[in-house]
């Protein structure tokens, strides 16, 4: 079953149960949420969460706005927005379920920083997550080109492209000034203590928004704080397009990692071991680093 939902403050979102439950894991099914990147729409993200519904996964998609990580009020609209995406657990029955993240880019990795902090501080067990394409740090740069690929008429903004990148730039600047505000995004990625759950990072060295040595520095500092970590760079896959030009091996590296985190979550198992993908991906292709 599938519910196409919109909140009474316009919080748009779908969320997918299976018909019967198809996963063989003695607790409660996990609930996958997919944040999407920006300038994603659900017909982007309803490719990713089709992985997990196949396999009898409850999944909850929800993309944030595009102009959200550009505004002032970023940081209000992010919080407000992940106790809504908490809330839902209840309003679904269901509390009490363990949560898996996958998300995407910058713009679903900003929404998911505040997400986590919501989750934790309401006691949710979050299982594991994978990044895909993702994050990168807040540099106006990375900024201009999000703004550049939310875009659906590409050459109507190429007209105005330097324009838009003059404002841009000033904006961009402005907000990484403010206090307190997300400019600290990319560094609590990194130096959140309580985020050592497993964590799978999916990129590519050609990936022309988001620079792979963010990535890897990020996976490196999860690594660090004790966090199991998995990273591979897929090379030639564009940003965000990985599943497209990868399907089988981004299909099974997904589905091996959360049925590792599920094993791990359910007790009895080393927290090393049950995380290995090396039945179904090649190194030498894949470039996996444990």
């Amino acid at each position: 079953m599938t519910a196409t939902a919109e909140d009474p403050d316009e919080m748009e979102y779908n969320i997918s149960f299976p018909v019967t439950g198809a996963n063989q894991h003695e607790l409660k099914d996990p609930v996958v949420y997919l944040l999407g990147w920006t300038g994603a729409t659900d017909k982007h993200l309803a490719k990713y969460s089709e992985i997990y519904e196949k396999e009898g996964f409850i999944t909850l998609r929800y993309i944030t706005p595009s102009h959200v990580p550009f505004s002032s009020e970023a940081d209000h609209i992010l919080t407000s927005t992940s106790h809504k995406l908490l809330q839902l657990l209840e309003d679904y029955d269901l509390g009490g379920h363990p949560v898996y993240f996958h998300i995407f880019s910058n713009g679903g990795a900003l929404l998911y920083r505040f997400t986590t902090e919501v989750f934790q501080n309401a006691n949710v067990d979050i299982i594991g997550v994978v990044m895909d394409s993702g994050p990168s740090r807040l540099e106006w740069g990375v900024g201009l080109k999000a703004l550049y690929y939310s875009q659906k008429s590409k050459g109507l903004l190429r007209v105005a492209f330097m324009g838009v990148g003059i404002v841009l730039h000033s904006i961009v600047q402005g907000i990484l000034a403010r206090p307190g505000s997300k400019k600290d995004f990319y560094q609590t990625l990194k130096d959140c203590s309580g985020s050592i759950y497993p964590h799978l990072f999916l990129y590519s060295t050609v990936d022309a928004l988001i620079p792979c040595r963010y990535v890897e520095e990020i996976a490196v500092a999860r690594r660090n704080a004790g966090a199991i970590v998995k990273t591979v760079n897929f090379i030639d896959s564009p940003h965000v397009e990985h599943l497209r030009y990868h399907k089988k091996e981004y299909t099974e590296l997904s589905l091996k990692f959360l049925d590792g985190c599920l094993k791990r979550y359910d007790g009895g198992h080393n927290d090393r071991d049950v995380i290995d993908f090396s039945s179904s991906v090649d190194p030498a292709d894949y470039d996996l680093k444990s």
